[in-house]
């Protein structure tokens, strides 16, 4: 889980630049869009903190088979 979150990470991160360095490009008239862009990326960016820490906190956790589910309750509290 913890590569494809640095993958993703990655992949985000240079999208952000090459969407930012286009719009620049082009002008003001897509500022909108330009903002529009980074605030989709920085919700990416919540969202992969937000697998980090699930991923931290299961990690501490001790699992057992019987713990299985109390894991996968917290992990869909956490969806919500």
């Amino acid at each position: 889980m913890n590569d494809r979150y640095d993958k993703l990470l990655k992949d985000v991160q240079k999208l952000s630049e090459v969407l930012v360095f286009l719009l620049k490009k082009q002008g003001k008239e897509h500022a909108e869009l330009e903002d529009a862009c980074l605030q989709w990326c920085q919700t990416i960016e919540q969202l992969l903190d937000w697998v980090s820490e699930t991923e931290r906190l299961l990690a501490r956790e001790a699992a057992s088979p019987a713990d299985l589910k109390l894991i996968e309750e917290k992990i869909q509290e956490q969806k919500v």
